[in-house]
């Protein structure tokens, strides 16, 4: 599925955020993704 949105989503490393993320990859969108972490973030 080919979509041209992009969603920016904060507090993606965990709880909602994290899977909100995983949700609109698997889905097809872009995603930026910010965390006050950058460790927690590439560990997802």
């Amino acid at each position: 599925m080919q979509n041209s949105k992009v969603w920016y989503v904060t507090g993606a490393s965990k709880g909602l955020g994290l899977s909100l993320v995983k949700k609109l990859i698997n889905s097809g969108y872009r995603v930026a993704a910010t965390s006050r972490n950058i460790d927690d973030l590439n560990k997802r």
